[in-house]
């Protein structure tokens, strides 16, 4: 379920409620993310200047401008809900998307006002050994005797695998024959 954070403003007596949302909470590098804002006033949506600046864990930043023109990533014109999309980075961690929308009410000052939303992006590692990589040097050990094994192990991920831990299983009896 997506998030939702509510702001309400009032100016001149009338309410404005700005509601903020990102279709997923946890995503993966290279997944779309769809984020909406909808302002509305006491007599519904108002029309506004809405855009987000993404701010990524590492203090990057990228800005998006999200759109009620039925275009990049806003699904039905003119219904009230702004929306933009985006890829998501391969850089892991909390992101924030700080919403700003901006109104210009009838004979008053504009007004603009900032609500944020937060999403995950899940950079995890993963490790698989390359098909056909795997060598004994000098075969296959004998009783009593040693062999080298070599292969080649990729990141499959999208992350360092700093803190990986290759371990050698003895099939028959699934235990662990060695940790390193």
């Amino acid at each position: 379920e997506a998030a939702r954070y509510v702001a309400d403003w009032v100016v001149g007596g009338s309410p404005y409620l700005l509601t903020c949302t990102v279709d997923q909470q946890v995503v993966s590098p290279g997944d779309t993310v769809h984020l909406f804002a909808r302002l509305a006033g006491s007599s519904g949506p108002v029309a506004a200047t809405v855009g987000a600046d993404l701010q990524e864990p590492d203090g990057g930043i990228a800005m998006l401008t999200l759109n009620d023109d039925g275009l990049a990533g806003d699904s039905t014109a003119a219904d009230g809900t702004y929306s933009g999309r985006f890829v998501a980075p391969s850089i892991g961690g909390l992101y924030r998307a700080s919403v700003t929308a901006s109104v210009s009410p009838l004979g008053a000052a504009t007004i603009t006002r900032q609500r944020e939303v937060y999403f995950t992006v899940d950079a995890s590692s993963d490790l698989a050994i390359a098909p056909g990589s795997v060598t004994w040097n000098p075969g296959i050990p004998l009783a009593g005797s040693s062999a080298e094994l070599r292969a080649v192990v990729r990141n499959i991920g999208y992350s360092a695998a700093d803190s990986a831990d290759v371990v050698f299983m003895d099939t028959g009896t699934g235990s662990a024959l060695r940790d390193y």
